[in-house]
Formats: structure tokens, C-alpha cells, sequence
């Protein structure tokens, strides 16, 4: 079974417990959590062990990847750990407030094939007010600029490599078309990432 690596780039907020559960919860068996705290990030360390500690799902790693540096920034951060030799052979990224349903590993490593480089599916955007009802739109992860992000996509490691992926507006969708004329581009229709969005300035993530 090929390892896949769910990399959670962060600054300690408090959502980050969210997200390492949702990825300990994957129904894929190899894959691990990849905590990636921006700099010193006591509160983060803390959490992932303490998570790693409490957890049922023993079956699953969490590791906390200190960078060299504080970035400021998600995307140079996960660039820096796509190229730092120590990631698995394929990276799923996930934000510090956002979540995975238990099968989206397994969705998408389903159909990969050996020139697979690069796998793209929908993401779910959730409306999270208080004292609103939940609302939700879809994104269809299709290569096309603004109608996809890292949240859409799974890609195999060693084909990432030396890619840039700065923090700019449309660095994400660039890195992706790239990253696919390296291989296969493959799509699952089900949306496979759930991203909290319609948030304020003040509110807005990290990564």
C-alpha cells in the first residue's frame, strides 16, 4: 500500500484539533498526520501530542515536521516539506481549520495508476455563522484558474518537487497545471475536502 502524507501546515489555532482527527480518521491505513508548525508553535507541538497520546487510531502516525524557519505563509511551508526528503510517496494537504471525510484518502488513492501524478476532486465549502443556518457550495477541483486550490488535489511527491508554490493569488491553480503535464491527471467526482470558508478578514486561515 503506497504512504500518503496529510500535511496540516499551522499557526496553533484551536481548529487544528479538528483537522488531526479528521485525518487519524481515514479509513486509508497508510497514510500519516504531518503537523507543520509555522516556527515555534508551543501550542501546536502540544496539541499533536496530546492527540497522539488520547487517540484510538493507533494505526496512524502523527509527526510534527519543524521546519528550519518561520515562512509567514501555508504555501512555502508545504513547499519546503514536498522537497525536504522525508515526505511519503504521495501529499494530501489540509488547512488548520478545515476537514476530511474519512474516505477521501481512500477515494482518491482508488484510482491511481503507476503514471498517476496528480489526482483532483471536488471541495465543499461550508457557511459557519453563528446563529445562521449552514449553507454549502461546491467547487468542482477542475484545472482551471480560481475553480481549484490545494484542497482539491492529491499528488505524488517526487513529481511535485521543484515546483514553486509562493504565497501569490493563482499560485495554487499554476502549481497544479504544472504539476500535471508531469504525468496523469486523474478526478473523483465526490467532494473530498470540506473547507470552512465565508469567514471575515479576521477570520481567515492560515495556509
Amino acid at each position: 500500500m503506497i504512504a500518503v502524507d496529510i500535511l496540516i501546515t499551522t499557526i496553533g489555532r484551536p481548529s487544528l484539533e479538528q483537522a488531526i482527527l479528521s485525518g487519524l480518521h481515514q479509513t486509508y491505513a497508510a497514510c500519516r498526520v504531518v503537523v507543520a508548525p509555522d516556527g515555534p508553535v508551543p501550542a501546536a507541538e502540544a496539541m499533536a501530542e496530546r492527540i497522539g497520546r488520547a487517540s484510538l487510531c493507533r494505526d496512524k502516525e502523527i509527526l510534527v515536521a519543524r521546519p528550519p524557519r518561520a515562512f509567514g505563509a501555508g504555501n512555502p511551508l508545504k513547499h519546503w516539506w514536498i522537497n525536504s526528503g522525508r515526505a511519503s510517496p504521495w501529499i494530501r494537504t489540509l488547512d488548520d481549520d478545515d476537514w476530511l471525510p474519512p474516505d477521501a484518502i481512500a477515494q482518491m488513492m482508488s484510482v491511481v495508476t503507476p503514471n498517476t501524478v496528480l489526482v483532483m476532486a471536488p471541495v465543499m465549502t461550508l457557511q459557519l455563522l453563528p446563529g445562521r443556518p449552514l449553507r454549502y457550495r461546491v467547487t468542482p477541483g477542475v484545472l482551471v484558474h480560481d475553480r481549484c486550490g490545494m484542497g482539491s488535489a492529491m499528488f505524488r511527491t517526487d513529481a511535485a518537487q521543484g515546483l514553486p508554490l509562493p504565497h501569490a493569488r493563482g499560485a495554487d491553480f499554476r502549481f497544479l497545471r504544472d504539476l500535471s503535464q508531469r504525468g496523469e491527471c486523474l478526478r473523483v467526482e465526490a467532494p473530498l475536502y470540506w473547507y470552512r470558508g465565508y469567514r471575515t478578514d479576521a477570520q481567515r486561515g492560515y495556509g
